[in-house]
């Protein structure tokens, strides 16, 4: 289990979306419209291997992919 807690500076569109070292995806915990401020979003891996992972964060005109690793 792990959070990711990111800020919103205004009301947007929001899409979470994880994927493997490949580039295929594997899950997507958020594709909504969020409220600014802060949140937290939490995603359970028990379902994926051991491995690295990447995450992208996509909210109108802002991206941002950052790595984490699913350790068992």
């Amino acid at each position: 289990m792990t959070n990711i807690i990111f800020k919103m500076k205004e009301d947007n569109q929001v899409t979470i979306r994880i994927f493997d070292i490949l580039g295929r995806e594997v899950a997507t915990l958020v594709e909504r419209k969020m409220k600014a401020g802060t949140h937290t979003i939490s995603f359970n891996a028990t379902e994926l291997p051991s491995g690295i992972y990447l995450y992208s964060m996509d909210t109108g005109s802002f991206r941002e992919v950052k790595k984490m690793v699913v350790i068992k």
